[in-house]
């Protein structure tokens, strides 16, 4: 199944139109998706692949063939061989430069930002290209090892920081214009998440395994949810919950007859920056006190 863009969750294409996790629009991923193909013809990432061309038509064309020999065809072609593997493996990771900007506003992220790696590789490009150029016009082919492998370097990183900039570039462009016209992440919005969270808990909270350990609830009286306390964890944009869980229970009295009580119970939960529960923790059932807690219409949820 398809997997949803905005939650990670799952969702059936040919019946959905929104996540039912998340209530997302799936639809706005089906428009703005794009294969390699387009990738290259309508985002302009055929740009990105101008150095590794450009690589080949110095070799062809600039350098003579009779200084050539087997170094500067092996060079070209690790040249054109490393170029297309960072321009394939930047449009492979193309969305989590998405995932990358809407983290940045929730938490802290140790990684560079987009605008940061395309101003490094550009002048990386801006360096490397004039260099290999002075180096070759002024000394000639290299000749000794040292030499050779120094000359290869540069040559290489060259046009693969080039191609690494440009193909950036594009990749910008396109996260600019998902930003616009794609849900963000529900990691953005607490909110989102934490109803996200809660109706996780809730579904793991009524598994029959897990509910036969607990009390028999009254067939006639849903459950009913409250939301005490969210916190948001900095490092990795997850989400502590304090869940409490008002129900009524039936217990057998002394004369064999069952009685019904309300109880509530606390639940500790602990999820991913995805909604995906990590710790769910139940406390202790206690005696409900409607003069003690009284549940809020704000955070409130009914099973």
């Amino acid at each position: 199944m398809p997997i949803c863009r905005t939650c990670r969750g799952e969702y059936d294409a040919t019946e959905r139109q929104r996540c039912l996790r998340c209530g997302s629009d799936v639809t706005a991923w089906d428009r703005l998706d794009t294969t390699l193909a387009d990738f290259i013809v309508q985002e302009g990432g055929i740009l990105a692949l101008l150095p590794a061309v450009a690589a080949i038509v110095v070799w062809l064309l600039w350098i003579p063939r009779e200084e050539s020999g087997n170094y500067f065809p092996v060079l070209t072609f690790v040249c054109l061989g490393v170029c297309l593997l960072s321009f394939f493996m930047i449009y492979d990771s193309r969305l989590s430069w998405w995932e990358h900007f809407w983290a940045e506003q929730v938490y802290r992220t140790p990684r560079i930002s987009l605008d940061l790696w395309i101003a490094i590789t550009a002048i990386g490009g801006l360096f490397f290209s004039p260099l290999w150029v002075l180096y070759y016009t002024s000394v000639g082919r290299p000749v000794d090892f040292v030499s050779k492998a120094f000359f290869a370097f540069i040559y290489v990183m060259a046009f693969v920081c080039l191609t690494t900039a440009i193909t950036l570039v594009v990749v910008s462009e396109y996260i600019a214009r998902i930003k616009k016209f794609a849900p963000p992440p529900i990691f953005a919005s607490t909110e989102r998440l934490l109803g996200v969270v809660v109706d996780a808990a809730i579904d793991d909270i009524n598994l029959p395994e897990l509910d036969a350990n607990t009390p028999t609830k009254c067939a006639d009286t849903p459950a009913v949810y409250e939301v005490l306390q969210t916190l948001r964890i900095p490092e990795n944009g997850g989400i502590h919950v304090l869940l409490r869980e008002c129900k009524c229970v039936e217990y057998p009295s002394t004369d064999g007859k069952n009685q019904k009580k309300l109880m509530e119970m606390l639940w500790r939960i602990r999820a991913d920056r995805w909604g995906r529960v990590e710790v769910l923790r139940p406390g202790s059932l206690e005696p409900f006190s409607a003069e003690k807690r009284a549940f809020r219409e704000i955070g409130r949820y009914s099973y």
